[in-house]
């Protein structure tokens, strides 16, 4: 199924987005300028994507009319902050998996801290059927400008108002809204 959504970016506030399309004729992994465009971006706009392994953000920057370094892959559910100089709105296009026949999607998940995203562009209830198994002491943060301190911009929420995972699954409450990432804790 073909989309698009809009994401609108505060002049020079980090806006948090998950990766839930995957544009036109590309395979599992795609770079910045495949999912964002070039045309019409702001010059000096700046797309941040955690990179687990070294626990540290990786950037692009987009000057010049290209992006720079455009080689740090994104995939589906993968999650990044696009600060922009100006207010814009970036249209992402691309396809969206079908949540309802094989292959689904899932999002790799390595143990510590990552930034995911519900790799479908649909609001969804934050359940085992949802997130998957969970292990004792697995927790979703939530960035809502208060709480912990967020390199990427923003705050994490209060652990206490995560979802914790536990033997027998998923603390319920509230829902993952489109285009919404979080943190995931292992």
């Amino acid at each position: 199924v073909a989309g698009v959504m809009r994401v609108h970016v505060l002049s020079n506030a980090p806006q948090l987005v998950a990766v839930q399309l995957i544009p036109s004729h590309e395979g599992a992994y795609f770079s910045v300028s495949n999912l964002l465009g070039t045309a019409g971006i702001p010059e000096d706009t700046e797309v941040k994507i955690y990179a687990p392994a070294q626990a540290n953000y990786v950037s692009e920057r987009f000057q010049g009319g290209t992006w720079t370094p455009n080689t740090n892959p994104l995939a589906l559910g993968d999650a990044i902050w696009i600060t922009c100089p100006t207010n814009h709105d970036f249209l992402i296009a691309g396809m969206a998996p079908d949540r309802l026949t094989a292959p689904t999607a899932t999002v790799t998940l390595v143990e510590g801290m990552q930034l995911v995203g519900y790799p479908y562009p649909v609001d969804a209830v934050g359940t085992g059927a949802v997130l998957g198994a969970a292990a004792e002491g697995d927790l979703v943060l939530r960035v809502d400008g208060d709480g912990l301190p967020n390199p990427g911009g923003g705050a994490l929420t209060n652990p206490a108002s995560g979802y914790y995972g536990a033997g027998d699954g998923w603390k319920p409450g509230s829902s993952f809204k489109t285009m919404e990432a979080f943190w995931y804790r292992s």
